[in-house]
């Protein structure tokens, strides 16, 4: 951290967390075609997408995941909501 001219160095400002799991999310996701398409142009699969972030909620159901946090607001924002039976894997860092 750099000094002021005044010799002092600032505090740097506490990080609050949020109570809540960061992991990364590895799960299979439907692919749509938009606009004419050929038969051989169809892409016949889920395509594999990872996603990483706060774990809101997790059961049978499925898994909501949130990329950012606003700690001032208590708001969360990017949140996706994967269903179970395309989760491949959780995994908290």
């Amino acid at each position: 951290m750099t000094e002021s001219p005044t010799g002092i160095v600032p505090k740097r400002p506490r990080i609050r967390r949020p109570d809540f799991p960061f992991a990364l999310v590895i799960w299979d996701d439907a692919v749509v075609s938009s606009g004419d398409v050929r038969t051989e142009e169809i892409g016949h699969k889920a395509v594999r997408y990872h996603s990483a972030g706060w774990i809101l909620r997790q059961n049978e159901v499925g898994v909501s995941v949130a990329a950012e946090w606003a700690p001032d607001e208590g708001t969360w924002r990017g949140v996706t909501f994967i269903p179970s039976g395309l989760l491949i894997e959780v995994r908290r860092l």
